[in-house]
């Protein structure tokens, strides 16, 4: 979860064919073969959204879906977020929002990633982002 010196969150808008429809996450993807979680969490933000961040916090791994199968998320929240260049997939949009933009997206359900609001209460109360 990047955020911008001016705390605002760094969120990916992109075709999911999963569910038919463009969704809103924060930027994610794999860790290759002989990579960090932290290399391929800074690879993955550059290449989806164009940023760097002057900081990268690990908040632990989560897991999903218990009952079916054990995958497992690296969770970084990355502080001090900005723009360097142009992201590598065209077909992904860059949005930046205010916390309480975030919050409200996911009142109304136009943020629905389930494991990315775990990830964001967390950052929240473990690093006191957002507390207003």
């Amino acid at each position: 979860m990047p955020v911008t010196e001016n705390g605002h969150i760094v969120l990916v808008k992109q075709y999911r064919y999963s569910v038919d429809r463009k969704t809103i996450e924060f930027p994610a993807g794999y860790i290759g073969n002989g990579e960090s979680a932290v290399d391929a969490a800074a690879r993955e933000l550059l290449e989806e959204t164009g940023y760097k961040c002057g900081e990268l916090k690990d908040l632990g791994i989560g897991t999903l879906m218990l009952n079916r199968y054990i995958p497992k998320q690296h969770l970084f929240t990355g502080l001090r977020a900005v723009r360097v260049k142009d992201p590598t997939d065209k077909d992904i949009e860059v949005v930046e929002v205010s916390p309480s933009k975030f919050k409200e997206m996911i009142k109304t359900g136009e943020f629905d990633q389930l494991a990315a609001i775990g990830l964001w209460f967390k950052a929240e109360q473990v690093m006191d982002l957002f507390q207003s």
